[in-house]
């Protein structure tokens, strides 16, 4: 084995040595060979994964020239060391060197071989945006799934698998499985939803989703998604409300013009948002991610003209 060569004779000096040294047998195939490289376990022998990988074919041949000669009795006095031992081609200064893979190939080679990222993911060069557009953590929903239940949320994750079904009605839904940098969730995205986006749903991509949650006793938290960004677009549109909301804010209306109210009594700045019905749970929801976006201090009620009811968001 690999482990049991390097214990029993020498560390592996170059990825040529390293080569030389495999044992050549159907255990250890081209494919097998391309995922240790792919996973990085490699790294050590001191070419990058490309160069590697691009060798692989060179190396092999001149294994396999080493290996004729010596059946054939054709190495000459310099093909020996001073043990009188068969010198292998141990260096790497015939290898051609190529430019290492981008990042996120590394990673992708990382997550094919391993099943898992192991050096980085695709998410943590977002790091900045995640933090400034306060998205939800799926760690967040799996810890506190009752205080999330029914709340909408939006999260930036990458979707790892998607699986379509077919409903009673014949309609097409899917089933996503995605990944942020906490955890992993299953986000349901119904037919309506499914016809807008369904063009940007690819397996590797990295989206935005708005949702509801729904947490049920014995069932892992899931996200009915609504909508569905690119995270751009998502940015872009987070500082149009943003402006939207500034300007309604320079306004001080009474609570049915759905505007800012200052409450004389107590001091405080009260945002009533007049909504034509508490049934029209697609506005419903685009308003309540808007507010989970925009965090602050100012208390923010719906007002449903068609019931006149007033609710604390």
């Amino acid at each position: 084995s690999i482990v049991k060569e390097r214990s029993n004779n020498a560390i592996y000096r170059s990825f040529s040595d390293f080569y030389s040294r495999l044992p050549h047998t159907n255990e250890l195939n081209r494919r097998a060979f391309e995922n240790l490289i792919k996973s990085g376990a490699l790294d050590c022998l001191g070419q990058n994964r490309k160069t590697m990988i691009q060798n692989i074919d060179a190396v092999t041949k001149n294994y396999g020239k080493n290996r004729r000669d010596e059946l054939e009795g054709q190495l000459t006095f310099g093909s020996y060391d001073d043990l009188g031992e068969v010198h292998q081609f141990q260096t790497d200064n015939d290898l051609a060197k190529y430019e290492e893979y981008p990042t996120n190939d590394l990673l992708h080679f990382e997550k094919e071989s391993l099943g898992l990222y192991v050096s980085s993911h695709p998410l943590q060069q977002y790091s900045d945006e995640i933090r400034s557009l306060r998205f939800t953590q799926f760690r967040d929903i799996a810890d506190s799934p009752d205080h999330f239940d029914n709340k909408v949320v939006s999260v930036f994750c990458e979707i790892t698998s998607i699986k379509n079904k077919t409903t009673k009605k014949n309609e097409v839904m899917a089933f996503v499985q995605a990944e942020d940098l906490t955890g992993t969730k299953e986000l349901f995205v119904f037919p309506n939803t499914l016809s807008r986006y369904s063009s940007v749903l690819k397996k590797d991509s990295l989206l935005v989703f708005t949702g509801r949650v729904s947490s049920k006793e014995e069932e892992a938290p899931k996200l009915l998604v609504s909508d569905v960004y690119m995270l751009n677009d998502y940015k872009n549109r987070s500082v149009a409300v943003s402006s939207k909301n500034a300007a309604m804010s320079d306004n001080v209306n009474n609570p049915d013009n759905g505007t800012v109210k200052d409450e004389k009594k107590t001091g405080n700045v009260v945002l009533y948002l007049r909504l034509p019905s508490e049934n029209d749970t697609d506005l419903v929801e685009r308003i309540s991610a808007i507010l989970r976006i925009f965090h602050g201090s100012i208390p923010v009620h719906f007002y449903y003209s068609d019931s006149r009811r007033n609710i604390l968001v």
